[in-house]
């Protein structure tokens, strides 16, 4: 039986955020519609952070060294306050991780 898009005009929205939050429509049914609504409204402010995140990360190789290290101290960051529990990242596993993002870490030689 279909939905009767004149009782929910929510249902509408439900691909998208099934699509971007991984919610099963058994999720979205069971959702209070205020909810739905916080869901979606927040979905273009996720979207454009993501596409920031994007663009930084590919444009992250043609930048200068001083910018390049900006933003890998702010993602280092981010790695070791992403779960309070989790205990910081040495700079291994950071290496690990950015490279695992197709980011190439070119180590440092000092006083050689």
């Amino acid at each position: 039986m279909r939905p009767d898009l004149s009782r929910d005009p929510d249902i509408r929205l439900w691909p998208t955020l099934s699509y971007h939050y991984g919610l099963s429509w058994l999720d979205l049914a069971e959702m209070p519609r205020w909810l739905v609504r916080v869901y979606a409204d927040e979905l273009r402010d996720l979207l454009a952070s993501d596409q920031l995140r994007l663009l930084e990360a590919s444009a992250y190789p043609h930048l200068k060294r001083a910018a390049q290290q900006r933003i890998s101290g702010r993602w280092l960051s981010a790695l070791r306050t992403a779960d309070v529990q989790a205990r910081p990242a040495d700079r291994d596993e950071w290496e690990a991780q950015v490279a695992g993002a197709g980011i190439r870490v070119v180590r440092e030689v000092r006083g050689a």
